[in-house]
C-alpha cells in the first residue's frame, strides 16, 4: 500500500493544535515564577503591566533564564516584545496574555 503525505493537511492540523493551546492557555499558564515577578513590578496593582513595568518584569525573568528574556533584554526588544503580548491592544500587558506567551513556548 502506497503512503501519501499531505503537507497542507499537516499545516492546518498543527494552526489548529497551536491555536486551541493559546485559546485555553491564561494567567494559570504562567510559570510560578513570572506570577511573582509580575506582582513585584506591578507598582500600581492594577493586574496590567505598563510598558515601563513590563521592562522591569523582563530584568527579572532574565535574572531567572525564563523564556526569550534574555534575548529581549540583550536586544532592547522591549517595545517589539511588549507589542507582540499585549494581543487586545490596550496598552498594556496581563498575566492571561504573558500565559498565552509562555503556553506557546
Amino acid at each position: 500500500m502506497k503512503t501519501r503525505s499531505y503537507p497542507v493537511l499537516s499545516i492546518t492540523v498543527g494552526v489548529f493544535l497551536n491555536t486551541a493551546a493559546m485559546t485555553w492557555a491564561d494567567a494559570s499558564s504562567m510559570v510560578p515564577e513570572s506570577v511573582e515577578h509580575f506582582s513585584i513590578v506591578d507598582t500600581d496593582a492594577n493586574d496590567a503591566l505598563s510598558p515601563d513595568e513590563f521592562r522591569n518584569f523582563v530584568a527579572l525573568e532574565a535574572e531567572d533564564g525564563i523564556g526569550a528574556s534574555r534575548m529581549i533584554k540583550r536586544l532592547r526588544a522591549y517595545g517589539r516584545a511588549f507589542k507582540r503580548l499585549d494581543t487586545d491592544e490596550d496598552g498594556a500587558v496581563t498575566k492571561d496574555e504573558i500565559g498565552v506567551a509562555q503556553a506557546r513556548l
